[in-house]
């Protein structure tokens, strides 16, 4: 899928990993995102990949086909992994608000929580990217910006 998708597999194991555990039937009941990306009916549909999500392969499809597309969508996120992991865990308004410092520990976005270092959350975009820095073997393509 990731080569298919010329897509850092490091990448989107260590994203699948810290969203779901690497569950390819996670679903957030209160989001509706689905599988190990945990992808949103909106995500999918942004990127072409057709909504429920029905396969495996579709899960990873949409999630790695949406962090592409904010890649190119953004211009703070061409030259930033982290920042695309932002926008994809809180959605471009939330991010907006995150990065203009509008958004405190109150805040119901579990990855601004996260990523203001907020009591009881583990940070989210440093940990995605340390899981990929574990794991070499896994690193097919280079990454994108930093």
């Amino acid at each position: 899928m990731c080569a298919e998708e010329s897509y850092p597999l490091d990448l989107a194991f260590s994203h699948a990993y810290a969203e779901s555990a690497l569950d390819v039937n996670a679903l957030n009941r209160s989001s509706g995102a689905a599988g190990p990306l945990q992808v949103t009916a909106v995500a999918a549909r942004q990127v072409g990949v057709a909504w429920p999500l029905t396969t495996a392969a579709a899960k990873v499809r949409a999630g790695v086909r949406y962090m592409k597309w904010l890649r190119s969508a953004y211009a703070e996120c061409t030259g930033s992994v982290r920042t695309t992991l932002r926008h994809y865990g809180m959605g471009r308004g939330n991010w907006l608000r995150f990065n203009r410092g509008e958004l405190t520990c109150s805040t119901t976005v579990s990855v601004a929580r996260a990523e203001l270092g907020c009591p009881g959350n583990r940070p989210y975009s440093a940990t995605i990217i340390a899981i990929a820095q574990r794991h070499p073997e896994l690193r097919t393509t280079s990454w994108w910006g930093s």
